[in-house]
């Protein structure tokens, strides 16, 4: 209950540090694929695909009048492979690449990124991740360069040890290092939270699905935006 106290607490605390500003809601959905296969006995490899639809125009809160605030943050595409490595059996390092698009309008990028993931269960049957990711990001039409730090927790369970149903909460915090001309700006960029159920659909994979709750921060005086979404995530296993 602590650990799930903390991401809670953390999420408010980024989410409503930003009520000064403006706020746009926007409504959509979030799908994703991941496919992962070890190598070796320590390595492996990963490949994610992701596709990120909104709903249209947002709904003005707290005033203010700001055009088009998702120009930059709207639909698009995500292509992310990977290299991992075992350090220790709950223990990870991550390298990889992504290619992540945006069409309205459109905006290529290109991204590389590596982290560190630590994963705990316990005898409760709780299962902790813990995630620490660093990206190099090269946007279209930008000043340079622009890299950006996400932390990310998860906390999850199965009703039953060998059930087919579970609960999933994860939140991740997203903070730019640098202030790139026509990119991101330094500091708080955007927090997410999920929650929502999970089923398995047998040994090597499992459906995960819900509630998605995003909170950008752009540049004044644009509004900030609120997104809601539902997410879901399909996660195989080749192994």
């Amino acid at each position: 209950m602590r650990k799930l106290r903390l991401i809670l607490a953390l999420a408010s605390i980024e989410c409503f540090a930003s009520t000064s500003h403006a706020l746009y809601q926007d409504f959509g959905d979030w799908n994703g694929l991941f496919v992962s296969k070890k190598i070796g006995p320590e390595t492996g490899l990963m490949l994610e695909i992701q596709t990120r639809l909104h709903g249209g125009e947002p709904v003005l809160q707290n005033g203010g009048a700001v055009a088009d605030p998702l120009s930059t943050r709207s639909n698009r595409l995500l292509i992310r492979p990977a290299f991992r490595w075992w350090i220790h059996p709950d223990l990870q390092l991550w390298a990889g690449y992504a290619w992540t698009p945006n069409f309205s309008p459109y905006r290529n990028e290109h991204r590389l990124w590596q982290q560190i993931l630590y994963t705990h269960s316990s005898d409760h049957q709780f299962e902790t991740q813990y995630r620490l990711r660093v990206e190099e990001r090269d946007i279209q039409n930008s000043g340079g360069w622009s890299f950006r730090v996400r932390g990310f927790s998860r906390l999850d369970r199965w009703f039953e040890p060998s059930g087919a149903w579970g609960w999933v909460l994860w939140d991740e915090l997203f903070w730019n290092l640098n202030t790139v001309s026509g990119g991101p700006t330094k500091g708080f960029d955007q927090n997410r939270i999920f929650l929502g159920p999970k089923y398995r659909l047998g040994e090597r994979a499992r459906f995960e699905f819900g509630y998605l709750n995003v909170w950008s921060a752009l540049p004044s005086p644009s509004p900030d935006i609120l997104a809601h979404l539902f997410a879901t995530y399909l996660f195989i296993d080749l192994n």
